[in-house]
């Protein structure tokens, strides 16, 4: 198992910050690029909810992926276990203030299941890192454009 960290501060209130990453139907599109997002369970919020995500590799198949909310504690902790057929990792983001904006931390404990996942971890861990940051930024991005928005209106 390997363990991955990032951190981020977000310009946005907390509320905005962990509404939006509770947002499934949309955070998967963010965050994991995805382009197809079906739910498995009934309820599409909080503990228990499941979906499943479609995305295009870079080799132009689809990989098709599982995720789980295990923990669901409102505006501080989010938890989601993911699995796809190389990896399963588990995603934890913990929310707090600070002053009127936001740090979330990521931490991603990942089990590659296949030998080419183990040596892509083992041999490019910088990259998973700045593929880690990478997924944050892009939420930064689309949380403060939405709370501008919402400002604006």
């Amino acid at each position: 198992m390997k363990t991955l960290n990032a951190s981020m501060e977000i310009h946005a209130p907390i509320e905005v910050v962990f509404n939006a990453f509770s947002d499934f139907s949309t955070v998967g599109l963010v965050l994991r690029q995805a382009e197809n997002i079906t739910f498995v369970s009934q309820n599409t919020q909080g503990l228990g909810t499941e979906w499943k995500e479609t995305k295009t590799t870079g080799v132009g198949t689809n990989q098709e992926s599982d995720h789980k909310v295990t923990q669901f504690e409102k505006h501080w902790l989010l938890e989601v276990f993911s699995e796809d057929s190389k990896t399963s990792d588990t995603s934890i983001f913990q929310f707090s203030e600070s002053g009127h904006w936001t740090n979330v931390t990521m931490t991603m404990h990942m089990n590659p299941k296949t030998a080419s996942a183990k040596m892509a971890l083992l041999l490019m861990p910088r990259l998973a890192r700045t593929i880690l940051h990478e997924d944050l930024t892009r939420m930064k991005c689309y949380i403060e454009n939405l709370s501008i928005t919402e400002e604006s209106e």
